[in-house]
């Protein structure tokens, strides 16, 4: 496999700041065994029903 080809192992986390904003983030280990943070999105809730709008 070339580089651009491996697998690396991801985590994803949703952080819950209140019923009515949550954090979403992503990260990758890299081959120095350290997570990096890859992506971040807020999610805030606009309406009274459950539908969430994401903010990055």
């Amino acid at each position: 496999m070339t580089t651009a080809e491996r697998m690396a192992k991801q985590q994803d986390m949703i952080e819950l700041k209140s019923d009515d904003h949550r954090v979403l983030t992503s990260h990758i280990l890299s081959d120095d065994n350290q997570w990096h943070e890859i992506r971040m999105a807020n999610c805030r809730r606009l309406f009274t029903d459950s539908s969430f709008l994401m903010n990055s």
